[in-house]
């Protein structure tokens, strides 16, 4: 299998390869700075996502705006 770098502005991700190594200490992630440089990245993500659903013809219509959250809730609880 080969892997790679699946480059994306929202949602980036990885191809699965063969052997993936193992870490000798433990990964720490710190994607943020603080809460006003998450709530930045949540609404620049939010923008390129819709962005790129926009490019592929995507358009929301009632159901997305108000069904789905809420179906989201309570399938989640």
């Amino acid at each position: 299998m080969i892997g790679g770098f699946v480059e994306r502005r929202v949602h980036e991700s990885l191809e699965p390869i063969d052997d993936v190594g193992s870490l000798s200490m433990q990964l720490e992630h710190r994607p943020y700075r603080d809460l006003t440089h998450h709530l930045e990245k949540m609404i620049r993500y939010a923008r390129w996502g819709a962005e790129d659903l926009y490019e592929c013809g995507r358009r929301a219509g009632a159901w997305d705006l108000t069904g789905v959250p809420a179906w989201r809730f309570f399938v989640s609880t």
